[in-house]
Order: structure tokens, then C-alpha cells, then sequence
């Protein structure tokens, strides 16, 4: 009775991640019920130790060791409250609970800052796909075998969430690795500029602490701060609130500072 109650819920957990606009690639059902199975793991393990927030190590422990990659299932445990951040990265979980609580509770992600485009003052914003459906746009998501982990016999491993971020203003909100100091971005997911596979959107209209930037100050205001290359991410304009909850915490928001054409660490 017991085994048969656990594939019944093995089987909930799986259809749980094809939600509306969930697109499952073809021969990818097996991954999904690995994926399913790692969900009813991880959620007990929370429950047992009273856990606000995880950091997985998707890369490389989970690549390397089970062989599986994990991440649809960072996104849907991010989709059902659970705020889950990538690559073991604990000053990121901890500001995607910030953000997760900034919301009230609304679905977070975590982004890498991989393309800068000054022609518009924009830079993508991409993941190799742990970001939930509910931040996905119209054209929903492909939910696929992820090219990065398969092996040159055709073995697939794991699933990602192939999306585009959805429309409208953002924030990022990201701890330096010592805690001691508070990234604040600003912007709007722009849906039509061209990207790659993964969890991506192009961020335009940036600011920093509430202060227009462009491009190259935004890249000299990451480099000189040593800020790290992960980006807690949230939809609503927070600034204001995380300006704020930094100043209770004693933790100094990061100041923008103007591009200079010569190294000045």
C-alpha cells in the first residue's frame, strides 16, 4: 500500500510541472520522473530541518554524481514557494528569500549577467534554465532535455525551462559573498530582442540604487564593488523597500559608479 501511494504521488509531483504553456519534449518523461522524485526528497528534507531557503549544487555535484540535471526542478520548486537558488550559491538563496518576502510571497528566480549590449543600454539576463513558468511570457516554455549534460551517445540528462521572462519592470536584489554589502538593479524585461536557449530576458532602463545607468557604468559598478556574477531576480519595482530593509540590517546598499576608460580598482 505504501509503494503504491508513493507512485501515486510521485505521478501528482510529475504532472504538477506541466503546468498551462508547459511544452515536455519529446522522450522526456523518465527525467521528469526523476525530477518529481528529487521533489518529494527535497521538500522533506525542508520540513525536517525547518528550512526558509536552499542552494542546490546543480553544477556540478548533481551533473557529476547522480548524473541527472536539475533544472525544471529549481524552477518548480521555486513555482510552489519553495525558494530554491542554483550552483550552492547561499548569499543568492538569501536574497531571493529577501525578494520572496519583498513580494509576499511572490515566485523568484536567479539570473548571470552573460551579454552586454551598449548600442541600447541593455544586457541579457540568462540562466540555463532553472527559472519557474510563472515568470515565463506568452510563448510559454519548453520543458527539454538540457544540451549543456548530454552525453555523446544521445543519454539526456535531466530537463531545463526554455522561456522568455515576461514583460514589465523588474528587480534584482543580490548580497555580496561576505553579506556586507546589497546590489539594488532596477529595469524592464524587454521580450522581443533575440537571446539563446534558457531562462533569459534582455534588462533595459537600468538603474542602480534608483540612478539611471548606462552600460559601461553598470559593468565598472559591478567590477570595482566585486560583486558576484549571480542576480536574485523579482517582477515590481523594489527599490525603495530594499534600499530600506539593507539600512535596518546595517548592510550598505552599492553606490553606482561612472565608466572610466582605465583600470581604477
Amino acid at each position: 500500500a505504501r509503494q503504491v501511494s508513493l507512485g501515486a504521488e510521485l505521478d501528482k509531483k510529475a504532472e504538477a510541472f506541466l503546468q498551462p504553456g508547459v511544452r515536455l519534449g519529446t522522450g522526456s518523461k523518465q527525467n521528469l520522473l526523476e525530477l518529481a522524485k528529487l521533489q518529494i526528497g527535497f521538500e522533506a528534507l525542508v520540513a525536517e530541518e525547518g528550512l526558509d531557503a536552499v542552494a542546490i549544487s546543480c553544477w556540478p555535484r548533481f551533473q557529476k554524481e547522480p548524473g541527472v540535471a536539475v533544472c525544471s526542478l529549481v524552477g518548480q520548486l521555486n513555482t510552489v514557494g519553495m525558494v530554491t537558488a542554483c550552483e550552492g550559491d547561499v548569499p543568492s538563496a538569501v536574497g531571493m528569500l529577501a525578494l520572496h518576502h519583498l513580494t509576499n510571497g511572490d515566485v523568484v528566480t536567479l539570473m548571470d549577467l552573460v551579454s552586454v549590449d551598449p548600442g541600447d543600454d541593455s544586457v541579457l539576463l540568462w540562466h540555463c534554465g532553472p527559472t519557474s513558468p510563472k515568470l515565463a511570457n506568452a510563448e510559454g516554455v519548453s520543458m527539454e532535455s538540457l544540451w549543456l549534460f548530454d552525453d555523446d551517445k544521445g543519454g539526456r540528462m535531466g530537463l531545463h525551462n526554455d522561456l522568455i521572462l515576461k514583460p514589465g519592470d523588474v528587480s534584482v536584489v543580490g548580497f555580496t559573498p561576505n553579506l556586507d554589502g546589497l546590489l539594488v538593479l532596477s529595469g524592464v524585461i524587454d521580450t522581443n530582442k533575440p537571446s539563446y536557449k534558457g531562462s533569459r530576458g534582455w534588462l533595459k532602463q537600468i538603474k542602480v540604487k534608483g540612478q539611471a545607468v548606462d552600460t559601461g557604468s553598470l559593468v565598472e559598478t559591478l567590477s570595482v564593488t566585486g560583486y558576484q556574477h549571480h542576480y536574485p531576480l523579482a517582477y515590481g519595482n523594489l527599490t525603495g523597500a530594499a534600499v530600506e530593509m539593507g539600512t535596518y540590517l546595517g548592510i550598505p546598499s552599492i553606490e553606482p559608479h561612472p565608466y572610466r576608460d582605465y583600470l581604477s580598482c
